[in-house]
């Protein structure tokens, strides 16, 4: 939402750092300001990484969370699980249809954490209670709600981005640099009312949403605020690509150059390969011990991404 790296190394969460500081120059604020409703609806309940005080400073005008929703096919500590969150998350996009200004609605589901919240008599061949069954039940539950807002018109006039912070291993290696490699990248599919159509073929990060946003509307002047690239846009230079695995304790990244690199938080033991032609997850890269002097591209990213906040009047 801010155009920002989590921290990608050891510390307080850069969100809990922010509660009670100034408001925040993050994308929600900058459509507000332009004269936008922002509304964020999570199936989760909100105290949770203390979302309920840092939405608003972030720019949410509403931020609603678990007690939002009247009923589920199944509900756990999580929240309701996501067919019953994108039934219901249609009255609120309703009600912002309904009122003159455009509007930012962010919505985040939580069925394919574990444990998965999908309801037991939930059937589609594939094992109960695995990731894949989870997944399956949010993939039908989001390919109604398309459809349903596609059948209201709604994609003429609205731009729709469907991504993932994260994804999962058909026969995870806990702890292995692969997993860390695989399990930290998702997909974007972007839904324009243009009906234009492209494949992204080079990697986009978190951080690139915001100013890929203000990018499709127009909103140049505001878009220089924001940290990464537009996914609409064509880049001639490659960059470095970070990322991390908290649960692991480990940090990672590929440099311009193709050199891929994962390290321990402290970036004393690392591991790396030279990807040439491959593909980031061919089986075919074999992981090499490296000196800590060789990752010094993604030393200086770990240490940038744990100074940089963005608040109002606060350079970057």
């Amino acid at each position: 939402l801010c155009g920002d790296y989590p921290k990608l190394g050891p510390g307080e969460p850069k969100m809990t750092e922010l509660i009670g500081g100034a408001e925040l120059s993050c994308l929600p604020r900058l459509l507000r300001d332009r004269g936008f409703s922002t509304v964020y609806l999570q199936a989760a309940p909100m105290a949770f990484m203390m979302k309920d005080q840092f939405m608003p400073l972030a720019g949410f005008e509403v931020a609603v969370g678990e007690t939002y929703f009247d009923r589920s096919y199944r509900r756990n500590h999580w929240g309701v699980d996501d067919r019953a969150f994108f039934e219901q998350s249609l009255a609120m996009i309703e009600r912002l249809e309904r009122q003159p200004k455009p509007w930012f609605l962010t919505l985040l589901t939580v069925g394919t954490h574990h444990p998965f919240n999908v309801p037991e008599d939930y059937e589609c061949g594939l094992e109960p209670g695995s990731v894949a069954w989870a997944m399956d039940y949010l993939d039908h539950s989001v390919a109604d709600f398309v459809r349903t807002i596609e059948a209201t018109g709604l994609l003429a006039d609205t731009l729709v981005l469907i991504t993932s912070d994260e994804s999962r291993e058909q026969r995870p290696r806990l702890g292995d640099a692969a997993s860390v490699v695989a399990q930290a990248w998702g997909f974007l599919v972007a839904l324009a009312p243009s009906g234009d159509t492209a494949i992204i073929d080079e990697p986009f990060m978190q951080r690139d949403l915001p100013l890929s946003i203000l990018d499709h509307l127009g909103f140049e002047g505001d878009s220089v605020q924001m940290g990464g690239r537009s996914v609409f846009r064509d880049y001639v230079d490659d960059r470095d690509v970070l990322w991390g695995n908290a649960h692991f304790r480990r940090v990672a990244g590929v440099s311009a150059g193709g050199d891929l690199a994962v390290c321990d938080w402290s970036l004393t033991s690392c591991v790396g390969a030279t990807l040439g032609d491959r593909p980031l997850f061919s089986p075919a890269i074999a992981f090499e011990r490296i000196e800590p002097v060789d990752v010094g591209w993604l030393r200086e990213g770990v240490e940038a991404s744990v100074a940089a906040v963005t608040t109002t009047g606060r350079t970057r």
